[in-house]
């Protein structure tokens, strides 16, 4: 793009310039940095704003370019397409919030033949039904009519005036041409309401044949089938050798003892069981007599609880004497027959457990004279 000079064709120039430079590779953050670090521009937060909303909208821009470069912009190039980007946008989405002064001075930084095709497209009536069409693909009805086609309805009378200057312009005119005054709307004479056109059905969707299933689909693969005779090779191999091992006569697995093996562990657990001693319970001794016992003094609950003790005893007594010659006996021989019989329940389990520890260790030396042997 040429850089004309005027007070917006700066502005302008950086507008189209961000466009052109920038590509998805990276984010709009990102190369905007790098962008303002490398060029001085006079409004950053206006350029920003320009590339986060082409690139929002550029489904919309990229449509009604199609549309403007097959109608009225065959002569002019599609590497400047960016150009009439930016002006759609600031059109269609900023003129009401921007001075109309901004848009003329992005219009006069274009060259005439450029803008005057552009204009021609804007002000041609006929477009707005194609424009609606290709929005409707992107936005819904209601956001379409408020936000395009009420926008270029309103401002085609200035449009119309921008493109007979530019008409003089380049056919070397300088006089001013009378406008044609803007058309006025009047209100409507209704009468009667009309008929209610019935709304066209919808077209009942066919559904497409569905394919059928591949025959593979129930089929095994070759490398399947392939797997599943190496696997029952295999079991069938396992089996037969199973049968062979099953079918020799494991002599060497006999575990009977030998006569002189017998004899020979008889005489280990004989001897061990003379050298067992086992350890004595030792009982605690009595508890010494404390001597030089404080005396004291006693009140009458305790005389007469010690009073009642003595009694309980002498008549735990008096009956331990009457059992004695009724033919009982004493407790103690009870409890020594019991240790007793405790002792040598104890010693058989020690003798039990000894017995076994020799079996194993007689069989283990078995084993290895008998291997030794093979």
């Amino acid at each position: 793009m040429e850089r004309n000079v005027n007070e917006y064709s700066e502005l302008f120039y950086h507008c189209v310039q961000v466009l052109n430079e920038y590509n998805n590779d990276i984010s709009e953050e990102i190369f905007l940095q790098e962008y303002f670090q490398i060029n001085k521009v006079p409004d950053q937060a206006f350029i920003s704003t320009i590339l986060f909303d082409c690139s929002r909208h550029a489904a919309l821009l990229k449509a009604m370019m199609v549309i403007f470069y097959k109608n009225d912009g065959s002569h002019v190039k599609k590497s400047e397409q960016n150009i009439f980007k930016v002006l759609i946008y600031m059109i269609i989405f900023q003129i009401e919030a921007v001075e109309f002064k901004l848009i003329r001075g992005f219009i006069n930084s274009v060259q005439l033949f450029q803008m005057h095709q552009f204009m021609e497209f804007l002000t041609n009536e006929d477009y707005g039904t194609i424009i609606k069409k290709e929005s409707m693909k992107f936005y819904d009805a209601d956001y379409i009519n408020e936000k395009i086609v009420r926008v270029l309805d309103k401002y085609r009378p200035a449009f119309r005036s921008i493109l007979l200057e530019i008409s003089d312009k380049m056919e070397g005119c300088t006089a001013a041409r009378q406008l044609p005054e803007p058309t006025k709307a009047k209100p409507f004479n209704l009468t009667a309401p009309k008929e209610r056109i019935p709304p066209t059905p919808k077209p009942i969707p066919k559904l497409e044949r569905s394919r059928p299933p591949p025959k593979s689909t129930y089929e095994s693969s070759t490398e399947q089938i392939e797997l599943e005779r190496i696997r029952d090779e295999n079991h069938r191999q396992g089996l037969h050798k199973l049968n062979q091992v099953q079918s020799l006569s494991l002599h060497f697995m006999q575990t009977e003892k030998s006569k002189r093996a017998q004899i020979k562990q008889a005489q280990i657990i004989e001897e061990n069981e003379k050298n067992l001693e086992f350890e004595p319970i030792r009982a605690n001794p009595p508890p010494k007599p404390q001597t030089n016992k404080i005396p004291v003094k006693l009140n009458v609950a305790a005389i007469l609880k010690e009073n009642e003790i003595y009694k309980k005893q002498e008549e735990n007594v008096r009956q331990h004497l009457l059992d004695l010659e009724a033919g009982g006996r004493e407790s103690h021989e009870f409890f020594q027959w019991q240790e007793t019989m405790q002792k040598q329940d104890y010693e058989q389990q020690i003798n039990a457990i000894e017995r076994k520890r020799l079996e194993g260790r007689i069989s283990y030396e078995e084993a290895i004279l008998a291997r030794q042997r093979l």
